[in-house]
This record gives C-alpha cells, structure tokens and sequence, in this order.
C-alpha cells in the first residue's frame, strides 16, 4: 500500500512539474516573456542572461531593452530573438515606451481611466480569439489616443504598421519633426505606397496610403528608422531582435527631446549645450573616417547615451564588397584586434574633444548585404572585450 501511495505520489509530482514547464513557454513562447498578467515586467534583469543571443547582432539592444523592463526572456532563459512580434506586443510595448508612462505620472493614471471610461465606444475586439487580456488596456489607450481606430486581431505585426504606431506616439507628444516640402524618398519599396498601404490591416490606423508613406519618411528623417538596401521591407514581420533595437531608437529619442527640454529651463544649460554640441561634433567626425578590419573596409555609424556612457557603434561593410566570404578566413585574434583599436579610437576621441569618459562601447559588424557578421562589447576603462 506504501509502495503504491509513494508511487502516485511521485507521479503528481511530476505531471505537475511538466505542466508549469509547458506553460511557461505555450503563451510566452508567442507573447513578452513571463507569465501573460506579468508580460512587461524585468525579472532579474541585473543578472539574468540569455542563452541564445550571446553572438547574436543584436545583443547590445536586447540587453538594454531587458534592463529598461521594455521585453524580457522566456522561462527556459531564452530570448527569442527570430521571434516574430504581434499587433498585441506591439501595442504593450507602445504603452510602455509613451512619455506619459513613467513612475508617479498621474497624466497617466488619468488616461487609464479615460481609456476605459470611453471603453464602450471603443471599437475593440473582446472575444477569446481577439485581445489576450495582458493586452487590453494598451489596446484601449492606443484607440482612446487616436493611433488606431480598430484592433481585431493578435496576427503578427507588419514592420509599416508598427513603425506608424510609433510615429503617432511621437507626433501626440509634440516629438516627431514636420515634412520638409524639398524631401526626397530613400527608399525604393515605397514608391508604390498607394498599393502597398491599400490592405485590410493597414485600415486599423484609420489613415491614407499617403498620410502612412509620410509618417515614415518622418521617422526616417528624424534617424529612428534606416532601411536596409534602400528599402524598408514594410510589409514583412518585425522580429524581437528587431523590435529591441527599434524600442532603444525610440527611447534615445525620447530622452534627447527630455534633455534639450530641461535644458531650456536649466540655468546651467549652456554647459550641457556645449556638451550635446562636442559629442555630436565628435560622432560626425568620427563618422567622416576610413576603418579597416581583417582588411575588409568598413563605414562606421555612432549613437552616444549620455545616461550610460554608452556609444553604440556600427560597423558596415562597403556595398561592392565580398565580406561576407572574406569574413570566414579571418582569425579571431585578427579581428579582435582591429575591433580593440576601432574602440580605442572611440574611447579616446569621445575623451580628448568631448571630455566624455565612455564606460562601454558597443559595436557590431555587418556583411554588404547588412547581415550580422559580430558584436562585442568593449569595456573602456579595462580596454578589453567581453
């Protein structure tokens, strides 16, 4: 009879244990990381590392989103980097990054009771297949704000759906830059943006084909986002990876318009101006310059966080280059040595002519086709490479 109960016993141990495991990765496996009520907040971000974007492109990024609270990992310690997002992540990560969202803003807490005050105007799907219920207060704070007008699905997020999201977040908050008259279109997939615009998802942002085409040359032109070839790719998923790079873009964004604001009433603004001033002026010179690793030539694109110390740096390879082959005969020492000295030069510029002392350098390397070819983080103050 003992040998029995200690058999069931064990066996309820374990279906119980299997169960927690499946879990943990059914719904987080497609959603923000944790369990769904608790899809936004960091757990252990100071410590916790994730096991498949160690040589991953994007490392730097999802590092920075994870310590913002802005994505997190899944419970088996993985990130999902390739993870496509959906129209539901999307919308939390826009409430999470608005302006308004921060520690102790009652304008915030204001509009969450607005959101739901006006919750039965709001033309919002609530049946089990529509919005996770993680998600449905950020759906109704994103149609109380006029970002979108209907929201009937948790499909995945196209890259120009996302990208508009973000443009009306910034443009409510007085943020995005105006359209130049004189403006020339980069990018080559969006010359027929009548048909490119004209499908049943794009009708959620209750704009024109047009009015989505200017809300991206917008953010282009405000360097939020690049393109890759000289196009956008608008119509294809954004990933993870990708999204943790768009979220830092934004954020850095954000935080440079918080800056120059208190600037202007700080009376030790001219200071903190001249500061701006020599950083910039120290990026584009910097950028001006001729880089060479395991003898593939590269050009370099700099992005500085004053709140971290931080530079990130971007390494491309030349367009008529073969990188990507030449790549895979280089050694690890010779590379590594080229990229301590790209570092150096940095570290020493940011020193010398902005009078920054930079605590971490992140720089990633891409093929001529923009594909991941390295990332390092360097450490300035030990001159060494993690």
């Amino acid at each position: 009879m003992r040998k029995t109960l200690l058999v069931v016993v064990i066996m309820a141990l374990i279906i119980g244990l299997c169960a927690g495991v499946a879990s943990a990765k059914s719904d987080n496996g497609k959603g923000l990381g944790q369990a769904p009520g608790q899809q936004m907040k960091l757990q252990q971000a100071d410590t916790q590392e994730f096991t498949d974007v160690q040589n991953h492109w994007a490392k730097w990024a999802i590092k920075k989103a994870q310590t913002k609270g802005y994505l997190e990992g899944y419970g088996d310690g993985t990130f999902g980097p390739e993870d496509v997002m959906t129209k539901a992540q999307a919308m939390v990560l826009l409430d999470k990054l608005s302006p308004d969202n921060e520690d102790g803003d009652d304008d915030a807490d204001d509009e969450d009771d607005d959101a739901d005050d006006e919750d039965d105007d709001a033309d919002v799907d609530d049946d089990s297949d529509g919005i996770p219920g993680w998600a449905k207060q950020s759906v109704k704070k994103a149609v109380y704000h006029g970002y979108i007008k209907r929201f009937h699905s948790e499909k995945q997020c196209e890259r120009a759906y996302i990208f508009v999201l973000y443009a009306k977040m910034l443009e409510d908050k007085d943020l995005l830059s105006e359209l130049p008259d004189d403006f020339v279109n980069p990018f080559a997939d969006l010359d027929d943006y009548e048909n490119l615009f004209a499908g049943e998802d794009y009708e959620e942002l209750d704009l024109t084909p047009a009015e989505i085409y200017e809300y991206l040359i917008r953010l282009h032109l405000d360097g939020i986002i690049k393109g890759s070839d000289g196009n956008l790719n608008v119509n294809s998923g954004i990933k993870r990876a990708e999204m943790a790079v768009l979220t830092g873009q934004i954020d850095l964004f954000i935080d440079k318009h918080d800056n120059d604001s208190d600037d202007d009433s700080d009376s030790d603004s001219d200071n903190d101006s001249d500061s701006d001033s020599d950083a910039e002026e120290v990026i584009s010179e910097l950028e001006d310059g001729a880089y060479s690793v395991g003898g593939i030539d590269f050009s370099l694109n700099l992005t500085y966080d004053e709140d971290d110390d931080t530079v990130t740096a971007k390494l491309y390879a030349d367009e008529d280059s073969d990188a990507a082959d030449e790549w895979e005969d280089l050694s690890d020492s010779d590379i590594e040595e080229d990229v301590v000295d790209i570092c150096d030069e940095i570290a020493d510029a940011f020193e010398d002519d902005a009078d920054i002392t930079l605590d971490t350098i992140e720089i990633s390397l891409y093929d001529e086709d923009d594909a991941s070819l390295n990332s390092f983080d360097y450490d300035v103050s030990e001159g060494e490479l993690d």
